[in-house]
């Protein structure tokens, strides 16, 4: 169905986050299009830069002020969202025991700090979960080194 009069309601941040509102949109029966940045500015060897431009959500302007509330209701609960998981993040700290791979949880303020691994007893450095480790699974053994 196209878009008789359309006007721009959203700028999304990323493809991602403008297809869930316009499924968000699609629930309340207001159809919503999204147009992207495809000019030799908006695109970069085949892709977008990240950050360089919106995906834009268009409606009707009949269904523009509905989008709207629809859209002011969706980033109110993401904000919360957001919100609460920075407050549980500021209360935790993961960290993954070098020596056995367990992570554990620390209090936010040892952040930064080395602590005994509660599992080993192994000192631990208290931070953010390595990523290069993926292949330590909790209990199992670290690969032979040759």
């Amino acid at each position: 169905m196209a878009i008789a009069n359309p006007v721009e309601v959203y700028g999304a941040s990323t493809t991602q986050e403008a297809q869930l509102i316009k499924e968000l949109l699609g629930e309340a029966a207001v159809h919503a299009e999204i147009t992207e940045d495809v000019s030799a500015d908006g695109e970069w060897m085949g892709a977008s830069p990240p950050g360089t431009h919106l995906s834009r959500l268009w409606v009707d302007d009949d269904k523009a002020e509905e989008a709207a509330a629809l859209i002011a209701e969706y980033e109110t609960r993401r904000d919360a969202e957001l919100a609460a998981r920075d407050v549980a993040d500021a209360e935790n700290v993961e960290a993954r025991c070098e020596e056995c791979g367990k992570i554990s949880g620390f209090p936010a303020g040892t952040w930064g700090s080395v602590q005994a691994c509660p599992d080993c007893g192994a000192a631990m450095d208290v931070g953010p979960v390595a990523e290069g480790d993926w292949w330590k699974g909790d209990g199992e053994e670290k690969p032979s080194r040759v």
